[in-house]
């Protein structure tokens, strides 16, 4: 199950989701117009690393948070 935080109204989701011949980390945010943003990444550091270049310091503290309660391997089955 995906766990979803809302700042300000709009939903952030961090999460270890499957993919097409996997699993990768991924971060998602819901705008007004019902788009989604989405990055993925191999690693979890990886995706550390993007959110600390957040600005706004409590979406990036409540995603550090979120993100580090969290656990798991993102793998890839596809040779």
């Amino acid at each position: 199950m995906i766990e979803e935080i809302k700042i300000n109204g709009t939903p952030f989701y961090v999460e270890l989701a499957d993919v097409y011949g996997g699993k990768m980390w991924f971060i998602c945010k819901w705008h007004l117009d019902d788009q989604p943003s989405t990055r993925k990444f191999w690693t979890k550091k990886e995706l550390e690393n993007h959110l600390r270049k957040i600005e706004n310091k409590i979406i990036k503290r409540e995603l550090l948070t979120m993100l580090h309660n969290i656990h798991g391997r993102a793998v890839c089955y596809a040779r």
